[in-house]
């Protein structure tokens, strides 16, 4: 993020360098909604070109055709640099759909594929995420918006990102507190030695079993908020409301969520048929 010293020469001519832009056209300036969020940034001070990063499997490939799509559809990529997309076990048909979309590039990840949710092969990839984000961390481009792949974004959560803090994350009332499926890095410093740090410590736990419910059970949302209780003191963090980034595909389809809610997980479906639904009613058009 760059503060310019003179900051009323600066907003001048960032607003009008940005109303010229308005008047040109092109891919990457698409609405006028477009233009004026650009210049309401401009008046700000602030840039930035985010990094939109998911991980997917042939698994979950038809959940990840929606996240793809409705990111395009919903929101638009004027501020996006680039769609990262962590393969972790995509055919050859599958990497050339994602393709076929402007500004997507991969990274390598584990190559596993899962049967359903909560199997080793879904664990696997679960847990490759977090060291896909360090990568890209470590390439020094933010935000970094780190999302589940069995999302639907309903609008532009571009407005809700806050260079002020070095990592923004979902915060919720219960004893695993940080959900781990929508976050965003902002800084290399702070946001870097989190996810480091939440790397290291996974790295030394084994993924362990619930005994009532018989399946492995994912440690990255728990590690997320074990190392959030202890670093909250020395980092500043934004905690972001779960029911606007998370939520339910049940409460959507029947019209109870807020107007203001940006992103719809499906959690895998869990065997509820709630994704079909979803799909036919709200993704119209989609490949």
């Amino acid at each position: 993020m760059h503060k310019p010293k003179n900051r009323s020469r600066f907003r001048k001519e960032a607003t009008a360098f940005f109303c010229k832009v308005a008047s040109r056209k092109g891919p990457r300036y698409a609405s006028s909604g477009d233009f004026a969020k650009k210049i309401r940034i401009a008046k700000k001070g602030v840039f930035f070109d985010m990094i939109v990063y998911f991980t997917c499997n042939s698994s979950f490939f038809k959940y990840g055709k929606v996240l793809i799509q409705s990111l395009y559809k919903n929101m638009g990529v004027g501020d996006v640099s680039s769609v990262v997309i962590q393969d972790c076990g995509l055919t050859g048909s599958e990497r050339e759909f994602f393709s076929g979309f402007d500004k997507v590039r991969f990274i390598d990840g584990v190559s596993c594929q899962s049967n359903q949710q909560w199997d080793k092969g879904w664990l696997a990839v679960v847990g490759s995420k977090v060291h896909g984000l360090l990568k890209l961390v470590d390439e020094g481009i933010f935000p970094i918006v780190m999302i589940d792949s069995d999302c639907y974004i309903v609008r532009d959560f571009g407005d809700c990102v806050n260079m002020k803090y070095p990592v923004q994350i979902m915060h919720r009332k219960t004893k695993v507190p940080i959900l781990a499926s929508f976050m965003i890095i902002n800084d290399g410093g702070h946001g870097r030695n989190y996810v480091k740090t939440v790397i290291d410590r996974l790295s030394k736990q084994q993924y362990t079993k619930a005994k009532k419910q018989g399946r492995f059970r994912p440690q990255e949302s728990r590690m997320f908020s074990t190392v959030w209780r202890e670093a909250k003191k020395k980092i500043c963090f934004d905690l972001l409301n779960v029911d606007l980034f998370s939520s339910s595909p049940i409460h959507f389809l029947r019209g109870q969520t807020k107007s203001s809610v940006r992103v719809v997980h499906f959690k895998g479906d869990t065997g509820k048929n709630w994704f079909a639904r979803f799909y036919k009613e709200h993704c119209v058009g989609y490949k």
